[in-house]
C-alpha cells in the first residue's frame, strides 16, 4: 500500500499536538510496512512541496496522486479539502482535528481583548457550526481522533452524501526512562502543584484558570508549562496571574526535565474550550498526574474515571472539578500505566484499517458503476 500523506508545512519543524500526530503516524505506519510520500501545504495563497521544498505544480502533484493507493490529508483543513477537489482522485481520508459548540464561542468572548476583538472571534466560532461553512466535500472517510469528535465532524461539516468517520485515536511515545524514579524539578514548588501543559492560546483558556484560581480558597500552587503561541495572550496571562504561579515556558517532551514537572504534579490541568484531545494531557496521565479537564470534545473517552471534568465557560466549574481532582490525589501506577495504549503503533493500526475500507469501498462502487 502506498499513501501520500499532506500535511502542513509548519509540522516539518513544528512542536504543536498537531506537527506530532503528522510526523509520528507517518513513522508509525513506515514502520507498519506502508510506504508513504510526504507532501507540504503553505497556504495564503495554497502551495505544494515536496519533501526537498521543492513547489509541486497541478501537473506535478496529480502524477504524485496517480502514483498512490489513497491520499490522507493531514489535518483536513476547508481550504485544503476544496483546494483536493480539483484532482482526478484517488480515495481520499482527513484527519479532522475539529470540535464545534456554543462553549468555544464564550470562551473566545471571555479571553480575548477588546469588545470589537470579543465579538469578532465568537462569531467567528458561531460561524464554524454552519455546515453551510464547513464545505469538506470530496472526503471519504474522515479520521477523527474520538467518537464524539466523528459525530461532531458529521454534524458540522458539509460532506459528501456518503461521507462517513473512523475513530484513530491519538498517542504518545512514552519516553525509555522510568518516569516514576525522577526526581522532582528544581524549578517547581517545593508543595504539591498543579501543572498546565499546553502553549498559550485564547482557546486553551489559560487565562480562565488564572482568574478563576483568584476566588480558590485553598491558594494551590500553579505550573504552567507551555510556548507563547500568542505572544499577546501570553502577556496577558502573565500579568494577571499570582504569585503563586510559575511559567516555565516551552519544554520538549523529549527532555527529562519535562516529565520531572509532569511527574511530581498532583493534578494536571487544561480548562480549553475543547480537547480532541492534547498530547501533552496523554502524557500527564501516563506520569500520574490526575486529569482535570474540559469536558467538551472526546476527553471522557480517553480519561474516563481517571479524570475529572469542568466547564471552560464557569470559574465555579473550574474550581469544583479542581477541588475533586486535588482530593482523588495522583493516580496509582496501574491507572497511569494504562495510558501506554495510545501508541502510535495503534494509531498506524487503526489508520491502515481505515485506508483498507475507504480502498475497499471505492473498488466497489467503481464495479458497480461499470454494471
Amino acid at each position: 500500500m502506498k499513501v501520500l500523506l499532506v500535511c502542513s508545512y509548519s509540522f516539518k519543524s513544528g512542536q504543536t499536538g498537531d506537527a506530532t500526530q503528522g510526523r509520528e503516524t507517518a513513522s508509525a505506519l513506515r514502520a507498519a510496512g506502508v510506504e508513504v510520500v510526504r507532501a507540504f501545504i503553505k497556504y495564503l495563497p495554497l502551495r505544494v512541496y515536496d519533501v526537498e521544498d521543492k513547489e509541486l505544480s497541478v501537473s506535478e502533484l496529480q502524477r504524485v496522486i496517480d502514483s498512490c493507493d489513497i491520499v490522507h490529508l493531514l489535518p483536513g483543513t476547508k481550504p485544503l479539502c476544496k483546494f483536493w477537489r480539483q484532482f482526478r482522485q484517488r480515495p481520499v481520508v482527513a484527519s479532522s482535528i475539529f470540535w464545534g459548540g456554543w462553549e468555544r464561542s464564550i470562551v473566545a468572548f471571555n479571553t480575548h481583548q477588546g469588545l470589537l476583538g470579543k465579538c469578532k472571534f465568537a462569531i467567528k466560532e458561531i460561524r464554524n457550526m454552519s455546515r453551510l461553512y464547513q464545505d469538506y466535500r470530496g472526503v471519504d472517510v474522515f479520521l477523527p481522533n474520538s467518537d464524539a469528535e466523528g459525530r461532531c465532524v458529521m454534524r458540522h461539516y458539509r460532506t459528501n452524501a456518503d461521507a462517513t468517520y473512523r475513530v484513530v485515536p491519538n498517542g504518545f511515545v512514552p519516553p525509555k526512562f522510568n518516569v516514576w524514579e525522577l526526581p522532582r524539578s528544581a524549578n517547581v514548588p517545593e508543595a504539591d502543584y498543579i501543572v498546565v501543559p499546553g502553549a498559550f492560546a485564547p482557546r486553551k483558556n489559560q487565562l480562565g484558570l488564572i482568574r478563576a484560581m483568584k476566588h480558590d480558597c485553598r491558594c494551590r500552587k500553579v505550573v504552567f508549562m507551555g510556548g507563547e503561541h500568542d505572544a499577546a495572550y501570553f502577556a496577558r496571562c502573565r500579568k494577571e496571574a499570582s504569585i503563586d504561579m510559575v511559567f516555565l515556558g516551552f519544554i520538549s517532551s523529549r527532555d527529562e526535565e519535562y516529565w520531572k514537572v509532569l511527574r511530581h504534579a498532583r493534578v494536571a490541568c487544561l480548562p480549553s474550550d475543547c480537547e480532541t484531545p492534547g498530547i501533552a494531557m496523554i502524557e500527564a496521565a501516563y506520569a500520574g498526574a490526575r486529569p482535570v479537564i474540559t469536558k467538551f470534545g472526546g476527553t471522557k473517552e480517553y480519561y474516563g474515571d481517571y479524570g475529572e471534568y469542568l466547564n471552560p465557560c464557569f470559574s465555579k466549574s473550574i474550581i469544583s472539578a479542581l477541588n475533586r481532582g486535588w482530593d482523588r490525589g495522583r493516580l496509582a501506577i496501574t491507572e497511569a500505566s494504562s495510558f501506554t495504549r495510545f501508541s502510535w503503533e495503534l494509531v498506524a493500526e487503526k489508520t491502515i484499517e481505515a485506508y483498507r475500507y475507504v480502498i475497499q469501498s471505492n473498488k466497489i462502487m467503481c464495479e458497480c458503476g461499470k454494471h
